[in-house]
């Protein structure tokens, strides 16, 4: 297992503090660990293995996707979008998608910002 790449810890720290309610999944993130990351081309899936921290919730199946940040990066014309799975109360999974062109091999510069107007989903899987 590894660590979070600055990307990949920059977008989960901007979508979960965007609700209040997200605290106690913030506090999970220093305790990730990447248990697989895989690339597609035009973006990337990171699966996090199970950390003994909070959760959300009673320890029910709590399972949110949080889509409320998006990214300019060098390298990708269009921007970035990124998807947060939340499930069972702990970050699970999150997802990197370019707009129909490749996926740069590194990145070196990013700024993330909110999606106008779509805040966060709450679309259960």
């Amino acid at each position: 297992m590894t660590n979070l790449n600055d990307l990949e810890r920059a977008v989960l720290e901007k979508s979960l503090s965007y609700d209040s309610a997200d605290a106690v999944l913030l506090r999970q993130i220093p305790h990730l660990m990447v248990e697989r990351r895989s690339f597609s081309g035009v973006g990337f899936v990171t699966r996090f293995a199970r950390a003994s921290t909070p959760t959300i919730g009673s320890g029910g199946d709590v399972t949110k996707k949080l889509v409320n940040v998006l990214a300019d990066i060098n390298g990708i014309s269009h921007g970035a979008g990124f998807v947060v799975n939340i499930k069972d109360g702990e970050i699970d999974w999150l997802e990197g998608y370019s707009y129909d062109e490749p996926w740069p091999s590194s990145i070196e510069q990013f700024q993330l910002k909110y999606r106008q107007g779509s805040g966060q989903s709450g679309a259960q899987a």
